[in-house]
């Protein structure tokens, strides 16, 4: 009612009106700083203690337990699309979280993977070229590399990697 005294908590913000430029002579408004009030708790009436005062009760939208954590269907087929081309099995996966945690894991080996074919795509690119009677020099000024990396690549040929124990 008008001229009750009421106390209640609320969060403040400040904020600052007027104009807060260089053009003091074209905008003549003073600047002032102001505070906002945003959903106040807690209210009480000092003045008519017995008087029930009726906020409506803050929107739960964000609860977890009302969220649907079922994982979307472009996670899914996204899934499905990066474990046929790791060649893996599609895992059983039951949340949003797992879907996007496999997500991110799968996509950098993914990267990895390919990153690592287009490095023995230019391997073997440089090696036919040497073995076709070319100089280190011309694969290199022909595949647009230095020497250093061309006899980087030359190692690897010669010498193969170990990848499995036997």
């Amino acid at each position: 009612m008008e001229g009750d005294v009421l106390q209640f908590d609320t969060r403040v913000s400040k904020y600052i009106k007027g104009y807060m430029g260089y053009r003091d002579d074209v905008y003549d408004h003073p600047i002032e700083e102001d505070y906002q009030l945003s959903r106040p708790t807690k209210v009480v009436n000092l003045t008519h203690p017995e008087r029930m005062l009726d906020l409506p009760p803050l929107e739960k939208s964000h609860s977890k337990a009302e969220k649907d954590t079922t994982p979307t269907e472009k996670q899914l087929d996204f899934i499905k699309t990066i474990a046929e081309e790791l060649e893996e099995e599609p895992p059983e996966i039951e949340t949003r979280e797992e879907a996007s945690s496999w997500i991110d894991r799968h996509i950098r080996l993914f990267d990895r993977a390919k990153q690592h074919d287009a490095y023995l795509d230019r391997v073997n690119q440089a090696k036919d070229s040497y073995l076709s009677g070319r100089s280190l020099i011309e694969v290199a000024e022909e595949m647009g590399l230095t020497v250093s990396t061309i006899r980087k690549y030359k190692r690897e040929w010669e010498t193969p990697k170990v990848t499995q124990a036997q």
